[in-house]
C-alpha cells in the first residue's frame, strides 16, 4: 500500500552549491510519487535568497553563493502563496 503525502512547494537557487540538483531531484521523485507539487530552481541565486539578512546576520550575504535577491524573492513568495491558496483553500 501506498503512503499518502501532502502537495509540496519548493524554491532552490540554481547556485547553492550544497543543494546542487536537488530541485530536479525532488521533482523527480514527486512526480515518480504522484505528489502535487511546484519545484522550481531559481538560475543565478544561491542558498539563503528568500532570506533578508538584517544586522550582524549580513555578513552572510557576503558569503559566495549566498544571499537575499528581491526579485526571486517576491516570484517564490508569489508562488508559494498561490500554492497554499489552491491546497489549503481550494482556489485556482
Amino acid at each position: 500500500m501506498g503512503m499518502a503525502a501532502c502537495p509540496v512547494v519548493a524554491s532552490y537557487g540554481a547556485d547553492d552549491l550544497g543543494l546542487a540538483g536537488a530541485g530536479d531531484r525532488l521533482a523527480a521523485a514527486l512526480r515518480l510519487a504522484d505528489v502535487p507539487h511546484d519545484v522550481k530552481t531559481y538560475a543565478g541565486v544561491g542558498h539563503s535568497f528568500m532570506n533578508r539578512h538584517d544586522g550582524w546576520a549580513r555578513v552572510v550575504d557576503r558569503v559566495p553563493g549566498v544571499g537575499y535577491d528581491q526579485d526571486t524573492a517576491a516570484d517564490a513568495w508569489g508562488r508559494i502563496d498561490a500554492f497554499l491558496d489552491r491546497h489549503l483553500r481550494g482556489t485556482d
